[in-house]
């Protein structure tokens, strides 16, 4: 017992698994770090999705636009 309450003691983690270099930054700057991350992640999910969808629109313009060509259609040099 100490001061009159039981201790809840637990055995610590190894140490080398602390990233020392965090140590100094505040829970507050840490959410803000975690906010950002993830507001850039969002972005750039949002324009790779964007990218394919205007890829997979281009694609079939192009099929409904093509134009089959026959032999007799092709003209050679001589």
């Amino acid at each position: 017992m100490f001061f009159g309450k039981w201790l809840k003691v637990r055995e610590a983690i190894d140490p080398t698994l602390i990233l020392w270099e965090n140590l100094g930054i505040s829970q507050k700057e840490r959410c803000l770090r975690i906010t950002l991350k993830g507001i850039i992640s969002a972005i750039l999910v949002l324009a790779t999705t964007l990218f394919i969808l205007y890829a997979k629109i281009y694609e079939s313009n192009v099929n409904e636009n093509q134009v089959i060509c026959d032999e007799s259609d092709v003209f050679t040099r001589e």
